[in-house]
């Protein structure tokens, strides 16, 4: 049996990706973990990353509570605003396409135990929200926890912009697991 982490699917986004899709996913590893380096096509900011789990869109199931840490003029660290709970799969933010264009969000998402039927699924994700002047006096990091509020294991997850434009080209994804 092999110990530690193991890639189980990796990727780069290409042309018009609506969504990244892993079905079938194996049990016998006890936590998930998602690497994503990704932007949105959409005219904005920053574009709502959706995490559904088991196929699930909306519903009373997802329970998010979050916060985002920001540089401030003075070059502390100061938390702007909590988010949640809400019941809106959007898990984390991406860059969407009105900053420059070198720039792409980091997100990384762990989901332990994803495999057991007896508890909720918890998942706890960051990712850097995208600075729309470019020059990184806007730098801010998001850190969110969703709740899946089902005890059924893990078997498919999608990663998408809840039908808000696509992934731009070039982008990447992994999915890992961790015995």
């Amino acid at each position: 049996m092999t110990i530690g982490f193991q890639v189980l699917a990796k990727g780069t986004f290409t042309g018009n990706q609506a969504a990244v899709v892993f079905t079938n996913i194996d049990q016998s590893y006890s936590h998930l973990q998602f690497e994503i380096t990704a932007r949105g096509s959409a005219a904005q900011t920053r574009v709502n990353l959706h995490m559904n789990i088991n196929q699930v869109t909306t519903g009373s199931k997802y329970r998010l509570l979050g916060t985002q840490v920001q540089s401030s003029s003075s070059g502390t660290a100061e938390i702007v605003n909590g988010m949640g709970p809400t019941n809106d799969p959007a898990f984390l933010h991406i860059c969407g396409n009105t900053v420059q264009t070198s720039q792409l969000t980091a997100v990384e998402v762990l989901i332990p135990n994803y495999s057991s039927t007896s508890f909720s699924k918890v998942a706890f994700g960051k990712s850097n929200a995208c600075d729309a002047s470019g020059s990184g006096a806007n730098a801010k990091r998001r850190y969110v926890d969703m709740v899946y509020q089902d005890t059924s294991a893990i078997t498919s997850i999608s990663w998408n912009t809840g039908g808000t434009g696509y992934f731009i080209n070039g982008g990447t994804y992994i999915m890992g697991a961790w015995k």
